[in-house]
């Protein structure tokens, strides 16, 4: 960004901030259903069933959690509804920044049909250069495809979008998620060059991922990289270990091949 632009202003990073605020968010959450599961620093599924009668309409639980967040915190807060989870996260994304957009039943495949495919889980851009090659740019043109042809082209992956396209989502709200994974990411002012100095850093983000897996008592089998170019091209190679580890010389070592 500093390239294009190199008279912006750059606040810090408050990691710390970020964090204690989310968890003040939560709390909030908290106080409309118990059932809250964490999707990000910033985002959650609340599950509103048998909340009816005490609190409202999901409209009116909506509003009111927008309303709180607001008086409490001085933040916007976008809100998405709807009996599938993967509709409510599209709403609420279409409510951004400050805004409440409800998916009545019934009208699930309504709001869908129009959408761009890259709107639905897993359609990357990989999967979305594919199905456009085949004429297929919107839900409904997906959803007009054969399952058969998705599952050829993606393998299980295509049942999913199959379902999704039709709107079908049959996931819980799950609280207290587990985490499957522990990383460490880094952004550079100026792009690294040549191997030695990369792997200095793959040292250190190894040393990094195996204190935090050792804290918290855990092991991990599948060591992954991802590099992103001066072009923001991604490169992502991953192998499974025999055994899993939180040894940071087994992770920088596989990591280091990896990136070769």
């Amino acid at each position: 960004a500093l390239r294009h632009c190199p008279d912006a202003i750059v606040l810090p990073v408050r990691h710390s901030v970020y964090q204690t605020v989310s968890k003040q968010v939560f709390e909030i959450f908290n106080t409309f259903s118990p059932q809250v599961e964490g999707l990000s620093i910033d985002e959650a599924f609340l599950d509103l069933s048998g909340c009816e009668k005490l609190l409202g309409p999901p409209r009116q639980v909506g509003e009111n959690i927008r309303k709180a967040v607001r008086a409490q915190l001085d933040l916007t807060c976008s809100v998405g509804i709807s009996r599938r989870k993967f509709i409510a996260k599209i709403a609420s994304a279409a409510g951004k920044p400050n805004g409440l957009v409800e998916v009545q039943p019934g009208e699930e495949q309504t709001f869908l049909d129009p959408l761009p495919i890259a709107k639905l889980w897993g359609v990357g851009p990989r999967a979305r250069q594919k199905l456009e090659a085949r004429g297929v740019q919107t839900v409904a043109d997906m959803r007009a495809l054969d399952p058969a042809n998705l599952r050829q082209m993606f393998g299980r992956h295509g049942d999913q979008l199959a379902r999704l396209a039709r709107g079908i989502d049959a996931r819980p709200v799950s609280p207290g998620r587990v985490a499957k994974s522990v990383s460490h990411e880094d952004t550079f002012a100026e792009d690294l060059h040549g191997r030695e100095r990369l792997c200095q850093h793959l040292l250190h983000q190894a040393t990094k991922v195996a204190d935090r897996l050792a804290r918290a008592g855990l092991f991990g089998r599948r060591v992954s990289i991802k590099i992103r170019d001066h072009n923001f091209r991604t490169h992502s190679r991953q192998q499974t270990l025999d055994q899993p580890t939180n040894q940071a010389q087994v992770i920088y070592q596989t990591a280091a091949v990896l990136l070769d």
